[in-house]
């Protein structure tokens, strides 16, 4: 249940007004995050005349003074519900107003992907820029500092499934097909 605005700002009193800051973390990203009651899936709840009404909806429609609308027009024409998306941040127990943005669940799927493939090529692009800043150490390195330990000359080295250490056979006796 989503209240209209106008049954949202008769039931923002003063007092509920000073209880409902009390439970909001303003981070220094920006995000307000919902200190609160949690829903299933994580995000921020009250209890609105004994119903439970996420919390980023109802900062959404206060912060716009209008009402949710329950269905919206999608790409196809075709009529959707509408959800309340968090597109700048990703964090369900924000309830920052602009943070959030209208539209449809289709639309709320591809922002999910978006972020996801976003935070996963920039961890990639630190993963390598953190391994460029170290120089190939291994047994082709230039480094005399790095010490590399002899080979094992044993029998037990074969057992490994590769051999630890190449005999030395001449090329003129390498087949050459």
């Amino acid at each position: 249940m989503t209240p209209t605005y106008e049954q949202a700002n008769l039931w923002f009193t003063p007092a509920r007004e000073v209880r409902f800051w009390r439970k909001v973390d303003k981070t220094a990203d920006g995000c307000w995050l919902w200190r609160g009651s949690l829903t299933e899936s994580g995000h921020g709840q009250i209890d609105f005349n004994g119903h439970n009404v996420r919390v980023h909806r109802l900062t959404w429609l206060l912060a716009r003074k209008q009402d949710i609308p329950e269905f919206i027009p999608d790409s196809d024409g075709e009529y959707v519900p509408f959800v309340v998306r968090h597109l700048m941040c990703d964090q369900k127990k924000c309830c920052n107003p602009a943070h959030l943005a209208g539209g449809s669940q289709g639309e709320n799927v591809e922002d999910t992907w978006r972020i996801h493939l976003a935070y996963k090529l920039d961890a990639e692009r630190r993963a390598r820029e953190k391994y460029s800043e170290q120089p190939f150490v291994g047994y082709f390195s230039d480094h005399a500092a790095i010490p590399i330990p002899p080979l094992a000359e044993t029998q037990d080295s074969y057992r490994l499934g590769f051999p630890m250490h190449y005999p030395a056979i001449p090329l003129q006796h390498l087949p050459t097909q």
